[in-house]
């Protein structure tokens, strides 16, 4: 009962309450963008990736990012990639 008070308190305080909204926007953020594949890999090939040579390692790291990397989401790949493609430069 005492989490569920300090929590109500937090919330009066309007600074607090606007970190609190943009923490909790970054959470529903992040389990939306779990769930949106990379187009042009299918969950049958990680499937087979993940339990393949590598399985208990990729299986462990699967456990650790929700399922992200099972789906082979655009949150497993990460920000990286994206911003390093040569189509995004004017080489």
């Amino acid at each position: 009962m005492g989490l569920i008070k300090s929590f109500i308190a937090a919330w009066q305080i309007p600074e607090l309450q606007k970190r609190m909204k943009y923490v909790l926007f970054a959470l529903a953020l992040q389990i939306v963008a779990i769930h949106i594949p990379v187009p042009g890999i299918t969950g049958s090939e990680m499937d087979a990736l993940i339990k393949g040579k590598f399985g208990q390692a990729l299986g462990l790291l699967d456990l650790f990012s929700g399922g992200a990397l099972k789906n082979f989401s655009v949150t497993a790949m990460g920000i990286l990639p994206i911003s390093t493609h040569p189509s995004s430069c004017n080489c």
